[in-house]
């Protein structure tokens, strides 16, 4: 990224400056800062959403303290490498200096961090969108180098192209009904509906953990958390009492123990039997006991569980499942 900003600063710092002038002399230098770190904006943006999904909405006055100090704290390193050897007393202090320097930087970036609204986050971004993101700014350095008219037209286009896909995305995400098993430990699923989502999850289970197995999912739907079920609680949208587990209007049965057989007069009518914990089950029985759709292998089984598990489901052609899965509803 450091690259892609420098590449900035050299096609559009100039003419991001030069488009506003400033007489006042401490009012041009900080004009002459934000038009930097605009610069460097323009150019990172598209892989920072790639990679990292958010945008830091404070990324001016961040620039206003980095940009400066940047420079400071290379000379002093410089200063500090040079005179290490031959003034020892000299280095020690600069030394510390330049500690406190980068104390004082640090400390400003985790107060800009911690304000609301700092970020916005969730921005699903695709490769996709990335590479006719980096198309469309070569088009406005051409526009800016060649000063011919269809070049900017052309950026703008393919702006409003990209802008136009983000909101019908988004549009069509708002319509999905999905249950989201993830690759968790713990017992993690998702229930999208209308735009939000319901979480079920084991109490066990960490916000590392959560985060870690469903953020790039969670991010690409972009479906705030509309409440939170944890194990025996229940809502309008989901129901648990025992081993029943109804989400929507899929009925789920959740095999937690070793099973050998139930012994039930009638087979138990259900859309998903999920397996869980590597335990034994017994695939002769499991027909008599549960009348399902598809089994369904959570993350919590060991690999060498879940390969046994697979390929006894392929030799008695019972469909199934493993996480992650998402099941649609519509």
């Amino acid at each position: 990224m450091s690259y892609l900003a420098v590449i900035g600063i050299v096609f559009f710092h100039s003419w991001i400056y030069k488009s506003w002038y400033v007489e006042n002399k401490w009012g041009d230098y900080i004009w002459n800062l934000i038009a930097v770190s605009l610069a460097a904006q323009i150019t990172t943006l598209p892989i920072s959403l790639f990679y990292f999904d958010q945008f830091p909405t404070y990324f001016i006055f961040s620039g206003l303290v980095v940009i400066p100090a940047a420079s400071l704290i290379m000379g002093l390193g410089l200063l500090l490498l040079l005179l290490e050897s031959v003034f020892p007393p000299v280095a020690f202090f600069i030394g510390i200096f330049l500690e406190k320097i980068i104390w004082w930087v640090n400390s400003i970036i985790f107060f800009l961090e911690k304000l609301p609204y700092s970020l916005i986050e969730n921005i699903h971004f695709s490769f996709a969108q990335m590479l006719v993101s980096y198309i469309a700014i070569g088009f406005l350095v051409a526009w800016l180098k060649l000063e011919n008219k269809k070049y900017l037209w052309i950026f703008l286009g393919i702006f409003g192209f990209i802008c136009a896909v983000q909101n019908i995305r988004k549009i069509v995400r708002h319509e999905k009904e999905q249950i989201v098993f993830y690759d968790s430990k713990y017992t993690l699923i998702d229930y999208f509906k209308d735009g939000k989502r319901i979480t079920i999850k084991d109490l066990e289970l960490s916000e590392k953990q959560e985060r870690f197995a469903s953020k790039g999912y969670r991010t690409f739907l972009h479906a705030p958390k509309l409440e939170e079920s944890e194990e025996e609680n229940q809502s309008d949208f989901y129901y648990k009492n025992g081993s029943f587990l109804q989400i929507g209007e899929q009925r789920f049965y959740l095999l937690k123990q070793d099973y050998y057989d139930l012994m039930s007069s009638s087979p138990i009518e259900i859309d998903g039997l999920i397996l869980q914990n590597s335990i034994f089950v017994n695939f002769e029985t499991l027909k008599e006991d549960f009348n399902f759709k598809y089994i369904l292998i959570d993350g919590s089984n060991s690999i060498s569980k879940t390969k046994f598990y697979i390929k006894k489901c392929e030799e008695k052609n019972i469909p199934y499942r493993t996480t992650a899965q998402i099941i649609s509803l519509k």
